[in-house]
Parts: structure tokens; C-alpha cells; sequence
């Protein structure tokens, strides 16, 4: 039994053996507070997702959508509005009758409950003003972060994180001090949740050749990486620019010095592909160069860029190649000391194979340079540590490895299982191929079948 296919049945027999039994697939939800008229009451526009909105302590009371450059509701005053951290819209708190200086605290509750919680603050800028985000489960405060006047970035038109994280969270409270008018401005919420298994994709299959052009991926598993399942679209995921300048802010993954990060998700486009060389804060020693093909086969509308970190690179001439629809893209990029690079692409098919490389597609720069380490995340928490050598291929299999017979991934065992199975039975690949022997045949007719009627768990 070769590696490939041993991985595959374990993968098959249960998805938890590839991470840590304290981890799990996480699922991203994004709430962007835009497309409502400003002055529009927050209360369950959101319910969906399992969240509702209400002032703390006051029944009967809501926060509400603001828009950037009236102030009309959202805020009291001023013409500093912006910048926010994504597009025109935010939640704040409302004026309630004249009054204008109590400012009243927001809350949000969470069912089921998250694990971490991120959402950017605007306009910390009098004296002993601040702003704490505090986490609950069943009642018991579990986390808590506070921004103040004076901090790091804090000022006129600043815009910050607050985060939170546990076990469990189920209710947050956005709590304001100090001397400031009402209207204080929230924007650009991003939540985690663990993932229950029928609610969440499987793993996706990472090898690398031995050897620049070898080809043996097949020989050389090297792990399984478990997609993002988000909401967001693959620009939102990577949060470019929001608010590190020229740099990836997802709260997904927090990048460390000298590294190329590769990671997935898989949202309303389909699977997102990013690609995020060094880290932003804190800053980098020494910044860095780096050129990357990315090739997809089997995907036959292709793909497209949805981020261009930096695009207008002041070291080295960063080049993008490949248009929407190709399956070919490089990106060449050189980076300062204060900055990550870095590229996405998005709407990549479920049933394509994904070839990624470091090798030479820009004359102006060398394909890498600050760079020592190359590792694949995944949502579980598990790292895959890749060889950074130029020309070494890594491949990325785009079809989950889920529960026994579940080869379209729903979470369930049925005639739509049956149906692929059938439609691909001797073909060589990998839709329909249930048993990760990387073909479609009898044995994997027998295990849709043995499994018919099932769900995952």
C-alpha cells in the first residue's frame, strides 16, 4: 500500500486523526455591516448566523448602522470619519432621544458559540477614552482586550483590532469609557467557530516531489490540510491593508518571520488559494523577494486573482500573470522590512489538482530572498512543513477526504454519492474515489454502499 493511499483511508476512517484532539476545522463568519440605511436598527439581520445585536442592559434598545461621511446618526461630530476597516458601512451606537454623551455598550450574543471573535474600533482619540471587548460563556467573562487613547495607533481617524478568544464564547460585550460623544464606530466583525462535520468539508491532500522535477507526488504525502469554511470571499479572508498598510491582516493566521504561509478556504467563490510571504507587525528584519507559479488542472473555467498584495511595490518590480479564467498565475514580489506580500486567488473547483513552485518569472527579482521557511496551515491548527527549495513542486488535491462514502461532501451518504460514483466508475482520479487509491471502481461502489444512508459525525 503506497503512502498516498494510506493517508486517504485513515483520512476516511476519521477526519479528527489529523489534528490534536483540542482542534478542530474552523468555520469563519464574516459581517461586514454594509448594504442597510444608516440609521437602521441592528437587532437579528444577522440571526442567520447566529447572532443578534442589542444595547446591554437596556430592553428595548439596538445599536445601529452607521455610514462613513455623513455624520448624520453614526456619529456626533466631526469630519473625521474614516478610514474604516472594509467598505462605507459599521455598527455604532445611537443616539438615544438628545442625549449625546452617554454612550451605551453593545452586545452581541452568539448561538452556537465562537472560539475567537475580531472586530475593528474607530476614533479612539480624547484623553481617558477607551474601548474593552469582553468575552462570556454562560455568564462568566472568559477574555477581555481594551484599547485607550495613547495606545499604539490610537488618534484622529484611527482605526484598531479588538479580539477575543476561548473555549467557548456565546456573548460579547463592546463596553465604552470616558469623556466621548455617542457614536462610537465598530466595523468589519470576523468570528470562529469550531466546526461540526456535517456543517464542514473534509481534508485536502498536500504532497511534494522529491526533487525539482521528479513528479513522484504520489510517493511523497506529506499531510492533510483542512480548508477555511467561511462566509467571507477571498479578499475579505485575506483582509489586505485592513489596517497594516501594504500587508495580510486575516485574523486566520498569524504570520511569522521569514516564512511563506500557504492556506485555504472554501466560501461562496469556491476554494481560495493564499499565499503571504514574511509578516507585517511586528516588523520583519530584513523583508524579502519571492516568485511563485501557481498551475491548476482539472478546473476548467479556472480561477482568478482576488487580492494583489501591494500592488505598486516600491522594491523590485512585482509582476502578476494570468487573467481571470486561466490555470496558469505567477506573482513576483519584493518586500520592505515593515511589510508581508503576498497573492489569493479564488473560485478554484472541488475535483482540481493545484501545482505550486518557487521558481524564476521575473528577471528584476531573485525568486527567493528572507525567506527560510515554506508550511502549509490548515484550519485544524495543524502546520505541514514544505521544502523551500526553487522549482520544488507541492501539490494540493482539491477533493475532500471525508467520512466513508461521502465522496460530494455534504456531510451525508446518498444517492448523490451514488450517482458520482457511478457516473466516474473507471476513471482514474479522484471524484468518486471513496477508498484514496485514486481510482473509481468496485471498491468504491461497495463503500458508498456499505455507508448508504449515513451522516457523518
Amino acid at each position: 500500500m503506497n503512502t498516498r493511499m494510506m493517508i486517504g483511508m485513515l483520512a476516511s476512517a476519521c477526519i479528527g486523526l489529523i489534528a490534536p484532539a483540542a482542534s478542530a476545522q474552523v468555520q469563519q463568519l464574516v459581517v461586514d455591516f454594509e448594504g442597510f440605511p444608516e440609521g437602521t436598527e441592528i437587532s437579528d439581520q444577522y440571526a442567520k448566523l447566529g447572532l443578534t445585536f442589542s444595547i446591554d442592559g437596556k430592553p428595548g434598545l439596538l445599536p445601529i448602522f452607521g455610514e462613513r461621511g455623513s455624520p448624520r446618526v453614526g456619529f456626533t461630530g466631526g469630519n473625521s470619519d474614516g478610514p474604516l476597516a472594509s467598505g462605507d458601512g459599521f455598527m455604532a451606537d445611537p443616539v438615544i432621544g438628545n442625549d449625546e454623551l452617554e454612550p451605551n455598550n453593545i452586545a452581541i450574543d452568539i448561538d452556537p458559540p465562537a472560539i475567537s471573535l475580531r472586530i475593528f474600533v474607530h476614533d479612539i482619540e480624547s484623553p481617558e477614552e477607551n474601548t474593552t471587548m469582553r468575552a462570556f460563556y454562560q455568564g462568566v467573562e472568559v477574555d477581555s482586550m481594551t484599547i485607550a487613547d495613547g495606545d499604539p495607533g490610537t488618534g484622529n481617524g484611527s482605526i484598531l483590532p479588538l479580539s477575543v478568544s476561548a473555549e467557548a464564547i456565546d456573548r460579547v460585550v463592546l463596553e465604552v469609557v470616558g469623556p466621548r460623544p455617542v457614536g462610537t464606530g465598530y466595523d468589519f466583525l470576523t468570528i470562529n467557530r469550531n466546526c461540526v462535520t456535517s456543517a464542514c468539508g473534509g481534508a485536502f491532500e498536500v504532497a511534494q516531489e522529491s526533487s525539482p522535477g521528479a513528479g513522484d507526488f504520489d510517493d511523497n504525502v506529506v499531510g492533510l490540510i483542512l480548508p477555511f469554511e467561511t462566509n467571507a470571499t477571498a479578499a475579505e479572508f485575506y483582509a489586505y491593508n485592513v489596517p497594516e498598510g501594504d500587508s495580510w491582516n486575516g485574523p486566520n493566521l498569524v504570520p511569522e518571520a521569514d516564512r511563506s504561509h500557504l492556506l485555504l478556504s472554501r466560501g461562496p467563490e469556491g476554494v481560495g488559494v493564499f499565499i503571504v510571504h514574511d509578516r507585517a507587525v511586528p516588523d520583519d528584519p530584513d523583508g524579502g523577494e519571492a516568485e511563485v507559479i501557481f498551475e491548476l488542472i482539472g478546473d476548467p473555467d479556472g480561477a482568478m486573482r482576488a487580492v494583489e498584495d501591494d500592488p505598486e511595490n516600491q522594491e523590485g518590480g512585482i509582476a502578476y500573470v494570468g487573467e481571470p479564467g486561466d490555470s496558469v498565475f505567477m506573482s513576483s514580489h519584493g518586500w520592505l522590512q515593515c511589510c508581508s506580500d503576498g497573492v489569493a486567488y479564488t473560485g478554484v473547483d472541488i475535483g482540481a489538482t493545484g501545482y505550486f513552485s518557487f521558481s524564476d518569472v521575473n528577471n528584476t527579482n531573485d525568486t527567493i530572498v528572507g525567506l527560510t521557511e515554506w508550511v502549509a496551515y490548515s484550519a485544524g491548527g495543524d502546520q505541514v512543513p514544505l521544502v523551500l527549495e526553487q522549482d520544488r513542486r507541492v501539490r494540493i488535491v482539491f477533493v475532500p477526504i471525508g467520512c466513508p462514502g461521502d465522496v460530494n461532501d455534504d456531510g451525508l451518504i446518498n444517492l448523490a454519492d451514488l450517482n458520482i460514483v457511478l457516473a466516474n466508475f473507471g476513471v482514474p482520479g479522484k471524484i468518486g474515489d471513496a477508498t484514496g487509491d485514486g481510482l473509481v471502481n468496485l471498491a468504491d461502489l461497495n463503500t458508498v454502499l456499505a455507508n448508504f444512508g449515513g451522516a457523518c459525525e
